[in-house]
This record gives C-alpha cells, sequence and structure tokens, in this order.
C-alpha cells in the first residue's frame, strides 16, 4: 500500500486520504459540487460500488496497524512495563429500559487477538469485532438481570482502547482477585455521566457518581488510549454541507494524559524528531495547535496536531492529542465544565445553522460506502457466541 494514501494538494474532504484519481475522492467532489449547486444528475453506481471496496481496504489497511502504533506510542508515554489493555465502549441498552451507558472489558496484558485475524469474521475489522466481544460479554454476564430490566440488547455509539501501567492499577481499582474494577476505573477515563442531572451515570446497569476534583486528582493515572472513529458517515455529511471544503483528517485519533505539562513539552520535542518506537511521523504542517499557550477562549487547552504515521509500511494520516491529568478532568470528565467536550458539541450543534437538503441517492451512496455509524448487538447473539 505504501504512500497510496497521502495529502494529494487539491482541496477535498478526502484529501488527506484518498488521491484524486480515487473513486472516493470523485464521489465526494460529484456529492458536494450537487449540494453546493442544487442540481443532481445522478451518481453511477459502479463509482459507488469503487469507493466502497476503497474506502473498505482504506479502514482494513488503518485498523491493522493501529494496535502497533498505538503499542510504539505507549511505550514512549508509559515505558515498557507490563500494561493492561481495556476497551471501553459507549452506547445505549435497547428495549423496555433505554439506558445510555458505558461498558468495559479487561482485554488482559497481552491482548495478541488485536493483532491476528483468528475468529473474526473476514469481512470485520479488529476495532469492531472486539468492540462487539466486549458487549457480548457484558451481555452474556448479567443477561437474568438484563432480562428482568426488558433490555433486548445494546447499540454501540463508539468505542477505545486504553492502556495502563498494569502497576497502575491498584486498589479501589483491582478487586482482592486481581480482576478490574470497572465502576472504579471508567469514572476516572471516560466520559461516563450521561444523566441529565450531570452528576450520575451508568457503568452497565449499575449507577456511578462524577469522581470529584479532589478524589481525580488522587486517583487519576496516566494512560494512552486509541480509536478509529466509527461516525464517519455523520462526520461527512456534516462536512458536505459546509460552505468552505474542512478536510476530514481525524479517522485515527490517538491520546497521551500524562502527569504535567513538563512531560508533554517532553513527548513533543521527541515526536518533533520523527519517530516513535519503529513507526516514522511527520506532523503535517499548519495542524500542529497548542491550546497550552493560547487556550480557547472556554478553558480547553490540549497539544494536537494530524501526522502522516508509517507503520509497518502502511501510512495513515492520524490525530495525537497529548493532555495533562488535570486538563482532562475538565475536557472529558465533568461535564459541568465549560471546557468539556460535550459543551462544545452543544455550541457547534446550535451554530449549524439551515441544514440544506441531501439528495436521497447520495445519502444511499454514503451509506454504502462508508457504512453504519452505529452497531447493535441482542441479548440473543450474545448467548449463542
Amino acid at each position: 500500500m505504501g504512500n497510496r494514501y497521502t495529502h494529494t494538494g487539491k482541496p477535498n474532504l478526502m484529501m488527506y486520504n484518498f488521491p484524486s484519481s480515487s473513486a472516493v475522492y470523485r464521489f465526494l467532489e460529484s456529492a458536494r459540487a450537487a449540494i453546493k449547486h442544487g442540481k443532481f444528475n445522478g451518481i453511477e453506481n459502479r463509482l459507488v460500488l469503487q469507493a466502497k471496496d476503497e474506502f473498505s481496504e482504506f479502514r482494513t489497511g488503518l485498523d491493522a496497524t493501529t494496535p502497533y502504533f498505538s503499542h510504539e506510542l505507549a511505550d514512549m508515554t508509559l515505558g515498557v512495563d507490563p500494561r493492561r489493555k481495556i476497551v471501553v465502549v459507549q452506547g445505549q441498552f435497547e428495549g423496555d429500559d433505554t439506558l445510555k451507558s458505558t461498558i468495559g472489558l479487561d482485554l488482559g496484558t497481552q491482548p495478541y487477538r488485536m493483532y491476528k485475524r483468528e475468529g473474526r469474521p473476514r469481512n470485520e475489522t479488529i476495532d469492531d469485532y472486539i468492540t462487539k466481544e466486549a458487549v457480548k460479554d457484558y451481555l452474556r454476564k448479567h443477561y437474568e438481570a438484563l432480562k428482568r430490566r426488558g433490555v433486548e440488547g445494546f447499540r454501540v455509539k463508539h468505542s477505545a482502547f486504553f492502556s495502563f501501567r498494569d502497576a497502575d492499577l491498584r486498589y479501589p481499582i483491582r478487586n482482592p482477585d486481581g480482576s478490574i474494577n470497572m465502576e472504579q476505573l471508567l469514572p476516572l477515563v471516560a466520559d461516563t455521566i450521561l444523566n441529565n442531572d450531570g452528576r450520575t451515570g451508568y457503568i452497565g446497569i449499575n449507577q456511578v457518581t462524577l469522581p470529584d476534583e479532589e478524589f481525580y486528582a488522587t486517583h487519576e493515572l496516566p494512560f494512552t488510549s486509541n480509536r478509529i472513529k466509527s461516525s464517519i458517515r455523520r462526520k461527512v455529511i456534516k462536512h458536505l454541507l459546509l460552505p468552505e471544503i474542512v478536510p476530514i483528517k481525524d479517522i485515527g485519533a490517538h491520546r497521551a494524559k500524562v502527569a504535567s505539562l513538563d512531560v508533554i513539552r517532553d513527548l513533543e520535542e521527541r515526536m518533533e524528531q520523527g519517530q516513535i518506537g519503529r513507526s516514522t511521523i511527520e506532523i503535517i504542517p499548519g495542524t500542529k495547535k497548542d491550546f497550552y499557550r493560547r487556550p480557547k477562549p472556554n478553558g480547553y487547552r490540549a497539544v494536537q496536531f494530524y501526522a502522516y504515521v508509517t507503520t509497518r509500511g502502511q501510512r495513515f494520516v492520524r490525530e495525537i492529542q497529548l493532555v495533562d491529568a488535570t486538563q482532562y478532568y475538565k475536557n472529558e470528565i465533568n461535564p459541568k465544565d465549560s471546557a468539556h467536550h460535550r459543551q462544545q458539541e452543544k455550541k457547534q450543534e446550535s451554530s449549524e445553522g439551515q441544514i440544506r437538503q441531501i439528495p436521497e441517492q447520495i445519502l444511499d451512496a454514503l451509506k454504502t460506502i462508508f457504512g453504519k455509524s452505529t452497531m447493535s448487538v441482542t441479548l440473543n447473539e450474545a448467548l449463542k457466541s
């Protein structure tokens, strides 16, 4: 695959990921022109199917190299001590009880299945397969309780993979039997506060409370995380409706949460040298934003940039974010903080203005090319597997 997925120099929504000769690139050009000018003459089915195959190949390559790059980033950030990987899934129980919730699954200290195809369908990515396995595991273990509540399944919104130093996961996060207490761990690392009161949420079907700043400061721990964004179709639709071309670069996203700004500056300097483990990294000019030097008006701070990352001979654009522990609480954990990502999402939603109508054929084509934005797992599916 080599350098196939690279910047073409010509503005397009996918210009950082697909060359101008690709079907994905040409389809998006046609779709954008139709929406912008209000004239739609149809799209060839052959172009849509070619774009579908291209995006599938792209997603497969990105998915296959992500665990390796994530491992190298964790080596740089956390050291080479034994690490434990946790998959965190957010979504909603479906049925009589439509409860928004977060689920976690301990993948252990040697999650070899993240690197191998064994056990998963040929057309399913590693990311989707393990996400689905995490949901099935929870549904199986809590089948009777879920059935009594009228739950029929779980709809996934998104998932992410977290790496921790195994030695950092101590009581109360680690139970006496050595297992991980998800109700203790997940509120420290994920946005689990999903109720309207802004204080409570759910880990599985058990209610948890927002950790206050003092508790968080005492129990927080460093980690790296990564996810391949599943909402790409919604993102493409949103970008097609913008008056200007804003290229999509953040399909593969990585984050390192560290102790302090001093650690961030050290990592930043090392990354600018162009190497993370065996992967080479080339920061895309003009994409680096240092919100520590220039915080957003709402108080958001982080260092983030986009880079061409070559791992195992394959080159993809990846988003990398560096954030310190204190700021992470504001950005991701406490939904009442003005810097929290949900506060930003509300503003973006309210400022989008009038949404132009997208032709039905284009919407159908987007679904064919980029797939569903969510996946669902039923109780019956979980029991059969």
